[in-house]
């Protein structure tokens, strides 16, 4: 199947050898044709760069070498070279449905907006499908969809088809700092302050694969790190385009917390965060903003305990913390 519209698929590749030609193949097989495939090999140690070249003989695939910059520099590069009318970012070792971009076209054809935003589930060490959170086939705004992603911390790039044009205009805005973690948020959220409109569809469309060598799914002090500086960044990004609200603010400083604490509890639980790791974490630049008692009472209640002690400085209770709650919190 054909049609006028060409979407452009961009896959950044670092070292996915075992898991690429998947990717790839179910690119290959998909239902409706018009679209191309922009492979970014990023430095990668392993067979991924050779795995790529073998694709080429297909007209549509195109492959770029580079050095290792990482995921945010790979998918900035490969976005340069789009040329369709929509675009998708995947990651290389997850699939899609051999109908995703088919049912994409059908929604685009009926409806004349800057996204397509599907559903995924996911495979492998972890079996779920998720939706984004805002009601099925109903068109939303940029400020809609601003607090869904992020108060829901749905950051995933790779479920949402974006007009080229939209894309090209979010990219003068994008970081191309590399980060451990949330390296999706901080390239998602200009784009969604591009975007006028947008459709959600409960369609799974895409194959998230779940595995225990995942680099997302490793943690580590950085991450924490990390995550303070991602946040800055997306509170930056919002009050540039002059979209910040109170439940947009709101919503960006329960999703930190979220993110820092169920972090913190990982690595208590594994007996890692050590007072040092401690004493960092209260110098990181926005936590103080975070943890203003206005965002503290808002919190679920569950969560307000931890908040205090981010806030007092009294992680000397941690042992006590993840014996009494941590299950809650990594379970929520």
């Amino acid at each position: 199947m054909t049609g006028k519209i060409k979407f452009s698929i961009v896959v950044p590749v670092f070292n996915k050898e075992k898991y690429l030609c998947e990717l790839i193949e179910s690119v290959l097989a998909q239902t409706y044709t018009n679209w191309e495939m922009i492979l970014v090999d990023d430095g990668s140690t392993d067979s991924s760069g050779a795995i790529c070249d073998s694709y080429v003989q297909d007209a549509r695939v195109r492959v770029l070498h580079t050095k290792n910059n990482g995921m945010a520099m790979s998918r900035f590069l490969g976005l340069k070279e789009m040329a369709g009318d929509y675009v998708l970012v995947f990651d290389a070792d997850d699939i899609i449905s051999s109908n995703c971009l088919e049912r994409l076209l059908k929604h685009l054809e009926e409806s004349s907006v800057d996204a397509v935003i599907f559903s995924h589930d996911c495979f492998g060490e972890k079996s779920e499908t998720v939706h984004f959170p805002l009601e099925n086939g109903g068109v939303f705004s940029t400020n809609d969809l601003l607090f869904a992603t992020i108060r829901f911390t749905n950051h995933g790039l790779w479920n949402k088809a974006i007009r080229c044009d939209v894309m090209r205009k979010a990219m003068h805005h994008m970081t191309l700092q590399r980060v451990s973690v949330n390296a999706d948020y901080l390239q998602l959220i200009p784009i969604i302050c591009e975007v006028k409109n947008a459709i959600v569809i409960n369609e799974v469309l895409y194959h998230y694969r779940v595995y225990t060598e995942s680099i997302s799914h490793k943690v580590t002090f950085q991450h924490i790190v990390d995550t303070d500086y991602v946040t800055s960044e997306v509170y930056r990004q919002i009050d540039d385009h002059k979209l910040m609200s109170k439940p947009i603010e709101s919503a960006i400083m329960i999703s930190y917390m979220r993110m820092v604490f169920h972090r913190i509890f990982l690595l208590m639980r594994e007996h890692s965060f050590s007072r040092n790791m401690a004493k960092q974490t209260y110098t990181l630049p926005f936590r103080k903003k975070a943890t203003r008692l206005k965002f503290i009472i808002i919190l679920p209640i569950r969560e307000v305990f931890f908040a205090v002690l981010f806030k007092l400085h009294l992680w000397w209770l941690d042992s006590m913390i993840v014996r009494l709650f941590s299950r809650s919190i990594l379970h929520s």
